[in-house]
């Protein structure tokens, strides 16, 4: 089966040849044939070196118990040295690492900047992590603030940040109370799979009229037609 890191992994390590991309393969075909002691014998050396994706791959041999080398400041210590050179992965797991206070004091502001460094980077894992913390008050407690950061998912299409900024604007909390435009961002969650804005559409229905819900429907049928710039 194919790594998760050939999946996870963005391309980083920049300045490194052809024999360090070599070795770092190398080690890919270890890990993915279960031979995980080669593999970290072909990383480490890179890892030292500076070569982003061995760092994020040893962080994470660490923090596995791969090859028995679990332990958890390790493998904050080569998430952190991954996440610095801007590997999305890696701010993601550190970030879960000062989530859970796994190798480092736990702090959730410090999680919540983590996994925000790696959501503007499109990772997705990192956005709905995001979220959860900002809506919990750890690291951006501003309602206003998570609001925004719900509009530039979800005029990206996510769905569950469509359907949390149409419970916003249900509820008033972070951007003025409107509960057409609450039905828009709701519908268009709907129709881009996120089950709870089902319900919660459903819910809101009751408060409408028939000229409001047409309205809405209409709204929503413009905003994605443009591509979520007649929003």
């Amino acid at each position: 089966m194919k790594s998760i890191f050939a999946i996870l992994i963005l391309a980083t390590g920049l300045g490194f040849g052809e024999a360090a991309r070599a070795d770092f393969q190398d080690g890919m075909d270890a890990y993915d044939r279960g031979d995980y002691a080669t593999a970290v014998q072909e990383w480490r050396p890179l890892a030292e070196q500076g070569h982003a994706k061995a760092q994020f791959n040893l962080g994470d041999m660490y923090s596995n118990g791969r090859a028995a080398l679990q332990h958890d400041k390790e493998a904050e210590k080569w998430y952190r040295k991954a996440a610095e050179q801007g590997q999305a992965g890696a701010q993601f797991c550190l970030g879960e690492s000062y989530d859970t206070g796994r190798g480092v004091l736990q702090d959730g502001k410090e999680a919540a900047k983590c996994y925000g460094r790696a959501a503007e980077q499109g990772y997705d894992r990192a956005k709905s992590r995001h979220c959860f913390s900002s809506d919990t008050g750890r690291g951006v407690p501003k309602a206003d603030e998570i609001v925004e950061f719900y509009r530039k998912l979800a005029e990206q299409g996510a769905a569950f940040a469509q359907y949390n900024l149409g419970v916003a604007y249900d509820t008033g909390r972070g951007v003025r109370q409107d509960t057409k435009r609450a039905h828009m961002w709701l519908n268009i969650g709907v129709l881009n799979g996120e089950f709870l804005a089902h319900r919660h559409r459903r819910a809101i229905v009751e408060r409408m009229t028939s000229t409001e819900i047409n309205q809405a429907q209409d709204m929503a049928r413009r905003c994605m037609e443009s591509g979520y710039k007649d929003c």
